[in-house]
């Protein structure tokens, strides 16, 4: 289904009436080499999109345009830093650098435009603690969602460290840095057990972690948040890197 928005330009429509994980094609391979995780990511339809091989990986996306255009790139790998086969990631410690984040009005995780406080309730990652710790409580934001799939509102400017995600089995950490706003907090809650991986194995629900760094979802519907708007003669530059490494 297609959504037109003017003669010359459409969208696809991925949820009802909304686009949700919309965008060009993309292949992501990973290897686990002793201590070491290599990524490789293939992002079709981007100009000079790359990743540097090893512990870090760097994700740069530039877009040239001759009109007015809405940009809000992002990156939607899961991980799962206790092994693809280990299940869920409720024993997974998050930190999240951010005193906010954007409530959503209904289980399409459209934000309502708010910023709304972490302290005090199940969104409060600003000291790491398990994603499964709060991840089932009688929230409504949870409730909405099946679990965390949020927008949260980053500390700070330019590149920095924005989130740190470890694997309490393996003690693989990842370091999430990014020049972005706001990142999404996705823990695969719809995953169901159809989904086959590796060697055959089927994904449960919340068996991968997403920290998709970007500006905040339906920032065009949003006059008083950060401008997703790229100006002709102007070029669309986003950094996210995930830096990994071993704690024991």
């Amino acid at each position: 289904m297609i959504n037109k928005l003017t003669d010359n330009h459409s969208l696809l429509v991925t949820m009802e009436e909304n686009v949700l994980s919309g965008g060009f094609g993309e292949h992501v391979s990973a290897f686990v080499k002793g201590e070491s995780l290599d990524i490789d990511v293939m992002t079709v339809g981007i100009p000079d999109a790359y990743v540097e091989h090893g512990s870090v990986s760097e994700l740069k996306k530039l877009l040239g345009i001759d009109a007015d255009t809405v940009a809000n790139l992002t990156h939607h790998a899961f991980f799962n830093l206790g092994g693809h086969d280990s299940g869920n990631t409720a024993d997974h410690t998050l930190m999240i650098a951010a005193e906010y984040y954007t409530p959503v009005h209904c289980p399409k995780s459209i934000p309502t435009g708010e910023y709304a406080p972490v302290e005090g309730t199940p969104f409060d990652f600003r000291t790491a603690k398990k994603i499964g710790l709060e991840i089932d409580a009688d929230f409504e934001q949870l409730t909405f969602t099946g679990g965390y799939d949020h927008n949260f509102v980053l500390r700070g400017e330019g590149m920095r460290d924005v989130a740190v995600l470890k694997s309490e089995k393996t003690g693989i950490v990842m370091t999430t840095r990014t020049t972005q706003p706001g990142v999404q907090v996705y823990t695969g809650n719809f995953l169901d057990g159809t989904v086959k991986g590796k060697k055959g194995i089927v994904y449960p629900q919340r068996a991968s972690v997403c920290l998709e760094t970007q500006h905040y979802p339906d920032s065009p519907n949003k006059k008083h948040w950060p401008s997703v708007v790229l100006e002709p003669g102007k070029t669309y530059t986003s950094h996210c890197i995930f830096k990994f490494g071993v704690i024991k």
